[in-house]
């Protein structure tokens, strides 16, 4: 069976105007997870693989489709147990980021590593 191509530069809507492509492209989200670490359990996902748990807060979700190279965007909030406000780092150091995969840390209010109640992280950059 052949596969078919769609080939645009812009994208137009009848009454909302046009939008080149590239922003679709380049400004779309191409991993994101939400993972409860605590169970540990991935409620949903996209571009993710499996997350492996390597300590107490302490998590890398990899990568289905890897990114271009390290320098992508990656961001992250968390909530901790009784719904309290958690610190999130998308990466601990510029070292744990690779194009297939991103070291999460999360800490409590006393700046504790702990697990999350609940994490959503995003990354946003060029895939491979």
């Amino acid at each position: 069976m052949a596969l078919g191509k769609i080939k645009a530069d812009t994208l137009e809507h009848s009454t909302a105007g046009s939008l080149d492509t590239k922003f679709v492209v380049n400004g779309s989200a191409k991993v994101w997870l939400n993972y409860i670490q605590q169970t540990p359990a991935v409620r949903d996902s996209f571009n993710v693989s499996g997350v492996t748990d390597t300590a107490t807060g302490k998590y890398a979700p990899a990568y289905t489709n890897n990114m271009n190279n390290a320098l992508y965007s990656a961001t992250c909030n968390s909530i901790g147990y009784h719904n309290h406000i958690e610190n999130a780092s998308g990466a601990s150091s510029e070292a744990s980021m690779t194009s297939g995969d991103c070291d999460i840390q999360g800490n409590d209010s006393g700046n504790t590593t702990a697990d999350s109640a609940l994490t959503c992280f995003v990354t946003h950059g060029d895939l491979a």
